[in-house]
């Protein structure tokens, strides 16, 4: 399985959230720009400019897929988009409510704006 299959979220009970403190680094390391969503190996990589865009139409087909949601909030705060970082965090706390590190991260981001 992927890292981080074995912890359980002690707040919303997803495999890979580990109910993680805001300061700590997302628990599952995933790159769907090299791996497709059903786990299977991409011959090749798309570029950086269109892996933001690219994740979001994983998320928008399966809501459910948490490692490309995870994947998508790391790539808009490498780009340092504050769009891209408040669309990303608006979207994946509508699936993921409970999941209080990352309202953690969302409101810091605000906080430097």
């Amino acid at each position: 399985g992927r890292i981080g299959d074995a912890i359980s979220c002690v707040v919303c009970a997803h495999p890979t959230c580990g109910g993680m403190a805001a300061s700590e680094p997302m628990g599952t390391v995933w790159n769907p720009a090299t791996t497709t969503p059903g786990g299977a190996s991409s011959s090749s990589a798309p570029s950086q400019d269109g892996e933001y865009d690219r994740c979001m139409r994983i998320v928008r087909e399966n809501p459910a897929d948490f490692n490309t949601w995870t994947y998508l909030i790391g790539v808009a705060e490498r780009e340092n988009d504050l769009g891209k970082i408040r669309e990303a965090y608006d979207k994946f706390l509508e699936e993921y409510p409970l999941c209080y590190g990352y309202w953690k991260k969302y409101a810091d981001h605000e906080a430097r704006g």
